[in-house]
């Protein structure tokens, strides 16, 4: 390993996701090919200590994996895009224990030509190939990213979105010239989307929410109704700082109990 300076070397795995890497400390690299600290001016050169081609991909794989512990799903897009041919990609893919198939090489294909907004969202919230597999059945994927100027939600919501414009776009791909109005804002846009879906449902789950308005307030911090898949049922939450609160919160389980049974009608069945 020797220091050597940024002209000497070869920045082109650069991205524009906001991967740390401290201002003092020299970048990486591999034959002169950067691995991280892209931004910085000397880097620490690793040349391959040996001609055996298995041999020096499994010394850039170990360098790799001690660079990126545990790499998102859009690096390694972005990796398999801009890597260079004598790169062992599918080594460090089998290193990780990935396998890199031809829905995870469509799918990586899709998410370098996403918008960085999209590509930041993926990195920051580390979201897996499986959440963005609704895209492939798109013909073109940049129909639902031209309805997103900014994807800001968090993980479990943004895979929702996902999952249901991709739904709503193979009905009717018209829908996003309307989908800004939908929301005001980015907490608007899931609700909007699941009654659009499932109207009847949606119709429903306003009707329980109305109901659960009407109960009275009580030490449990947070009760809401919740949908998952077909079934309806409540989500509590309450903070609890010794244990002898949960005999306050265990009372107030039992007054919520008997408030729901006194509801006409139920989203559950009673037996």
């Amino acid at each position: 390993m020797k220091l050597i300076p940024e002209s000497q070397c070869d920045k082109s795995l650069a991205s524009s996701l906001k991967t740390f890497w401290p201002k003092q400390v020299p970048g990486v690299s591999i034959n002169g090919l950067v691995l991280i600290g892209f931004e910085q001016e000397l880097f620490f050169d690793h040349q391959s200590s040996t001609q055996d081609i298995e041999l020096a991909a499994q010394e850039i794989s170990e360098l790799y994996q001690s660079l990126y512990p545990q790499p998102t799903f859009v690096e390694l897009a972005i990796l398999a895009k801009k890597r260079k041919p004598w790169f062992p990609f599918e080594r460090i893919c089998s290193d990780f224990h990935f396998n890199w198939t031809p829905t995870e090489q469509a799918l990586s294909e899709i998410l370098v030509s996403a918008p960085q907004t999209f590509q930041n969202w993926c990195f920051e919230r580390k979201v897996f190939q499986g959440d963005l597999k609704p895209l492939l059945l798109l013909k073109d994927p940049q129909i639902f990213f031209s309805a997103f100027s900014d994807f800001s939600f968090s993980k479990s919501d943004g895979c929702q979105v996902i999952e249901l414009s991709v739904d709503l776009i193979l009905r009717d791909e018209k829908f996003l010239v309307h989908l800004k109005s939908l929301f005001e804002k980015p907490s608007d846009l899931l609700p909007a989307l699941r009654k659009l879906k499932n109207p009847l449902s949606a119709k429903q789950d306003e009707i329980w929410d109305q109901k659960l308005s009407l109960i009275p307030n009580s030490s449990l911090q947070k009760i809401r109704w919740l949908r998952q898949g077909d079934q309806k049922g409540l989500e509590i939450r309450f903070f609890v700082s010794h244990p002898k609160d949960l005999s306050k919160h265990r009372q107030a389980l039992q007054e919520l109990e008997t408030s729901l049974l006194d509801l006409k009608g139920t989203p559950w069945k009673i037996n």
